[in-house]
């Protein structure tokens, strides 16, 4: 899925006719300006999942489905609360040993040995965070991985089969000064005059948390450069 999402996402920017020379013409595409960092570089979050059963009814599950969505609905309308108000991660948290040091993210996952370990290490830490005296009263087996899913092998050939992406991606207009850099500081796309961009594509490297933010603080900070600057004649 990764791989597709990432050649549908590369060309899309290439439509306009700027990135690799070769690449665009194979896909019929006139060129304007070979830029070839165009489309590279895409990164994402992996996410590897553990589904556990709950001993007591204490989950939103099936919550969402008629009749009981409308008991929710009118709760929500009247009060503001309840079931309606949960969002998709009630709760969320961010784990290394060193929080200071870069992640290793590559759009082509589990190519490279520490992406195995850090979904294995995931999960691992799941199951340790779902075990605790918070946790445990409230929870019967485990349905995924499993309790089949032991060593780190079997932990692996879960993770590869229902591994998804949180649509985390950013990159393929990297900003930056090397050969494969799309833009400059000031946003402008390298050898064309007039054009930008302006969005999470222009990360060089993805962040460890969600991009909602950065990606605010990017349109933010690429508005005041435009405003900042005499328009083109």
């Amino acid at each position: 899925m990764a791989r597709t999402y990432f050649v549908v996402k590369k060309y899309s920017r290439m439509l306009p006719g700027i990135g690799t020379a070769d690449e665009l013409k194979a896909q019929g595409i006139d060129l304007v300006h070979d830029l070839p960092g165009v489309g590279k570089n895409m990164q994402d979050h992996l996410d590897s999942y553990i589904i556990a059963y709950c001993r007591q009814p204490v989950s939103y599950n099936g919550q969402d489905r008629f009749p009981a969505v409308i008991k929710h609905g009118i709760q929500y309308f009247l009060y503001k609360n309840g079931p309606a108000t949960s969002v998709v991660a009630e709760s969320g948290c961010f784990a290394s040993a060193d929080p200071a040091k870069d992640p290793l993210i590559d759009p082509n996952f589990h190519d490279v040995e520490e992406d195995k370990k850090m979904s294995v290490a995931g999960v691992r830490l799941g199951r340790e965070i779902l075990a605790q005296a918070g946790s445990a009263p409230y929870l019967d087996s485990e349905r995924l991985p499993g309790p089949n899913a032991k060593t780190d092998d079997e932990i692996l050939a879960y993770t590869r089969r229902c591994g998804s992406v949180d649509y985390h991606p950013v990159g393929t207009c990297k900003m930056g000064t090397d050969d494969m850099a799309v833009v400059g500081s000031k946003l402008r796309v390298r050898g064309l005059e007039g054009l930008r961009a302006v969005d999470a594509s222009i990360m060089p490297t993805l962040i460890s948390g969600n991009t909602n933010a950065p990606s605010i603080m990017i349109g933010e900070k690429g508005a005041a450069i435009i405003r900042e600057e005499e328009p083109l004649r």
